[in-house]
């Protein structure tokens, strides 16, 4: 196929018998890149809306998991709530040495059949599954940090309330005067993402957390369960102050939500 100038701006692609055929011009070749790119402009938000709406969903159904496996281990434990944290640390190693078996993070999964914290410590690439969608304790829309893999200690997207037992010794469910506003489990910040409110500490993945630690995913939205089970999306402005933690008084003040066993109780102690 030989190539032939008819203009200055116009080629032909001319066949063996010598007969031209049609070509675009440069004009013409870039106004179709313009169109191309205007088309991606509009289709890629929609597609990025998409995925985040996707993730969100998949996010309130692993709350959703916690909180049953939570109300089945408070039932099966005579009332008490499970441990925030380890007594020591919550690294790999002293899940996988057994001594945080009774941490919500290694209680609740084996409550409803799933691996535990403890059981992906133990495992040869337990780790790099922990942080996949097969783990009811990972949150897709999180960004974790580049080290996820060589931490030694797991990343939480996804925490326990670190204010109930802090509030009294042995807290257990009956001791919650109102458990449909008292939080049970939130979104937790990671060291990449952007926090909520500038007045809050550095993000850190731990695997207990409050209103300082609260995470905003989805338009400034973030998920928080509660002790009565029902789990919501809830505006960040709900959950922290404008001074980066939790309101004071409680209640009233712009928090909708509870984080001690006592009402009353100042969160942030």
């Amino acid at each position: 196929m030989k190539y032939s100038r008819l203009s200055k701006s116009k080629f032909v692609h001319r066949t063996i018998d010598g007969s031209p055929v049609a070509a675009f011009t440069l004009v013409e070749l870039l106004v179709t890149i313009s169109i191309i790119a205007g088309l991606a402009a509009l289709v890629l938000p929609a597609v990025g809306g998409a995925m985040n709406a996707a993730h969100r969903t998949e996010t309130l159904s692993n709350m959703r998991q916690l909180g049953a496996a939570l109300s089945a281990y408070i039932t099966d434990n005579n009332g008490s709530i499970p441990a925030e944290k380890g007594n020591s640390d919550d690294a790999w190693a002293t899940s996988a040495a057994g001594q945080n078996d009774g941490v919500w993070y290694n209680a609740l999964p084996r409550q409803i059949g799933q691996k535990a914290v403890a059981d992906y410590a133990a495992d040869n690439g337990g780790k790099a599954e922990f942080y996949s969608k097969r783990n009811l304790l990972f949150c897709a829309s999180a960004k974790y940090p580049a080290d996820k893999l060589t931490a030694s200690s797991p990343y939480f997207a996804l925490a326990f309330n670190a204010k109930l037992i802090s509030s009294m010794p042995s807290p257990r469910l009956a001791s919650i005067s109102r458990p449909n506003l008292t939080v049970a489990f939130l979104e937790n910040g990671l060291s990449p993402e952007s926090k909520f409110r500038p007045g809050q500490p550095a993000y850190q993945g731990a695997a207990a957390s409050s209103a300082a630690g609260f995470v905003t995913r989805y338009q400034k939205k973030g998920i928080v369960a509660f002790f009565d089970g029902h789990v919501a999306l809830m505006l960040g402005d709900e959950v922290v102050s404008p001074a980066g933690q939790a309101y004071v008084p409680q209640l009233g003040t712009g928090g909708n939500v509870l984080w001690t066993v006592d009402p009353l109780q100042d969160a942030n102690l």
